[in-house]
């Protein structure tokens, strides 16, 4: 896997809305755009099977929430699994799990850590 782009513009702290990653691969790509709290939009394809010839899976969507509020949503539901003495949805095996992904797609695009 390669990126393809990655537009970050700093302004003031803050990243650009024009903000977008293209992730490209053998088998399909993936494109975010304005991967920030408001307009996120993920599109691309990928191969059914890792075969030549394999048919494409399509998938576009868009966030419709002006300010996508997932840590507030998070941080509520793990609030309450205390309160209740209930097993979060998202334990944090989970979170490690995709750091460890999130630091793979680096080290692929040859960034050090």
């Amino acid at each position: 896997m390669s990126v393809i782009e990655d537009s970050r513009k700093a302004m003031q702290g803050f990243f650009a809305p024009e903000l977008r990653a293209r992730f490209q691969g053998p088998w399909g790509f993936l494109q975010m755009n304005s991967y920030t709290y408001s307009g996120q939009h993920m599109f691309g394809h990928y191969a059914a099977t890792p075969e030549v010839g394999a048919r494409w899976i399509e998938f576009d969507e868009a966030s419709t929430e002006k300010d996508p509020m997932q840590f507030v949503r998070q941080v509520d539901h793990f609030s309450d699994c205390i309160l209740r003495d209930r097993t979060p949805d998202t334990p944090g095996e989970d979170g490690l799990a995709d750091m460890r992904a999130v630091e793979a797609v680096y080290k692929a695009a040859g960034v050090r850590l």
